[in-house]
């Protein structure tokens, strides 16, 4: 027997269910009443179980068959439908179980076919996903460089001797010629100033964008103040000292590497199965707060033993 689609999606597996908890065996069919008046919307009937014009058409359409199968296809769903509410399945967990996977697998399909069919990506979702793969498929121009920073003293009446420290850090990072020279001056100028109780770091950083986004590592930003003075550098120039809520900076140039953007065709192409997938998980949230909100919580007992059964220890067996 085929399963019913569209308007069977809660008659269709339940009369699975009850076909299968028949054994097989002949049931007793409910009349079927097939000369309604015309002027009815309803087309046939089995027992308390009525088939429209609508139910029909859409059976047609998504089996893609004749009207005449679709329907003795949604007769025959019907009849078993029935045969297994006469016989109390529904009550049975072992049904509800399974009747809760196929309606969830039914939900999930038909959200999907809706989402598919909004069609091609809109502009926000593109900004969406471009903001979220911004590495992959926007990646804009970068720096790579190296500084060294006099750390803001936890006393602020100190801040005006460690503004002075890095000014004179500064000169001296001005004879180093390559950045491995930068960093081993700073890290002997530091190594000076922390006798002095001041707290100084000399360090790479990974490439970072114009606003701060780094390219390499995590998802951290820069201060805006030192990525913008990073990017007034030429490539090996070192700059005047720079402040920020950190402390103060003396920032060197390492490389600029170039923009990588990816036109807006090909990321809506490569976006496509995302934002199809977004589309079909919000509209399933939104099915869900309005179900959550218009019907009382079922308990489910077969849930409640399944859950029993899991250890809650924090230990996890791997393969």
């Amino acid at each position: 027997m085929a399963r019913a689609t569209g308007p069977m999606v809660l008659v269709a597996p339940f009369a699975a269910l009850a076909l299968a908890s028949c054994g097989g065996k002949e049931v007793e069919r409910p009349r079927l009443d097939l000369a309604l008046p015309a002027a009815t919307d309803q087309v046939a009937r089995a027992g308390t179980y009525v088939v429209t014009r609508g139910m029909l058409e859409a059976a047609v359409r998504a089996r893609a068959v004749s009207k005449e199968v679709a329907l003795r296809e949604l007769l025959d769903d019907a009849v078993l439908a029935q045969v297994g509410a006469s016989e109390a399945l529904d009550l049975r967990e072992d049904v509800r179980r399974n009747l809760d996977a196929a309606l969830a697998r039914q939900v999930v399909r038909r959200l999907r076919e809706a989402a598919e069919a909004k069609g091609p990506l809109t502009d926000e979702e593109l900004r969406e996903l471009t903001a979220k793969h911004w590495r992959e498929v926007d990646v804009p121009e970068r720096v790579r460089v190296v500084h060294l920073v006099v750390r803001r003293p936890a006393n602020s009446a100190d801040n005006a001797r460690a503004e002075r420290a890095a000014a004179a850090i500064r000169e001296v990072l001005l004879q180093a010629n390559t950045a491995d020279d930068f960093l081993t001056l700073a890290k002997r100028a530091a190594a000076e100033q922390e006798k002095t109780g001041l707290k100084v770091v000399a360090e790479r950083l990974p490439a970072f964008a114009h606003d701060g986004r780094s390219y390499e590592g995590d998802d951290g930003a820069m201060d805006g103040t030192f990525a913008a003075a990073a990017f007034a550098l030429p490539v090996g120039g070192t700059s005047v000292v720079a402040e920020t809520t950190f402390g103060w900076h003396v920032i060197r140039c390492v490389e600029r590497l170039a923009a990588m953007p990816v036109s807006a065709e090909r990321r809506r192409e490569l976006f496509r199965p995302e934002a199809v997938a977004q589309r079909a998980r919000r509209s399933y949230e939104a099915v869900v707060k309005a179900r959550q909100s218009a019907t009382p919580p079922r308990r489910e007992t077969y849930l409640e033993t399944a859950l029993a059964s899991v250890p809650l220890s924090s230990e996890v067996t791997r393969p």
